[in-house]
């Protein structure tokens, strides 16, 4: 009888993108509502009343072994918030947009032409892309409005990704990508 000690599974790695930082994304998120809220104010209305999420859409697990694969959503969700008083149900249909964009690699309203792409508990609205390895689910107002905003947020983030990452080149900064 051997007297083996048994050994305890390496846990594995979660790796997201290293420039997107929740404190980066936070900016880019305020960057694009800002410009969305300055449409609204030219038309004389309110900002629009939205839940955001904004996640990794590249994140892996790596194992000890070497072998990656996609965490569950919920680890890779970068940052969060709310604009105005949205409904409630709003926040958890946002989050499924992001979740479904990320998963089907398109934009929600793109999904719409694809309906075999659709899981039982999916929401089927518009509000959700996937661009530049970043996720991005908003949900609130109108699918347009929600689609506007989506994209507004994910090009201010993505132009202060490439800033940060061309400053952070510049300086020798190193970056674990994969």
């Amino acid at each position: 009888m051997s007297n083996s000690k048994s050994k305890a599974k390496a846990k594995p790695t979660l790796v997201m993108s290293a420039v997107a930082t929740p404190t980066l994304v936070a900016h880019g998120v305020e960057l694009g509502y800002t410009a969305v809220k300055a449409h609204f104010k030219s038309i004389e209305m309110p900002g629009p009343n939205v839940y955001v999420f904004v996640a990794d859409a590249n994140a892996k697990w790596v194992d000890p072994d070497g072998g990656m694969r996609t965490p569950p959503f919920d680890e890779t969700i970068i940052y969060t918030t709310k604009f105005g008083q949205p409904d409630a149900i709003c926040n958890r249909i946002a989050r499924a947009k992001c979740r479904e964009a990320i998963r089907n690699g398109m934009n929600t309203l793109a999904m719409q032409g694809e309906p075999i792409r659709f899981q039982p508990e999916d929401t089927k609205y518009a509000g959700g892309i996937c661009r530049n390895g970043l996720g991005v689910g908003v949900s609130g107002e109108s699918y347009a409005v929600d689609i506007f905003t989506a994209e507004m947020i994910a090009t201010a983030t993505h132009g202060l990704v490439l800033v940060e990452f061309h400053d952070a080149r510049l300086m020798d900064k190193e970056f674990r990508f994969f």
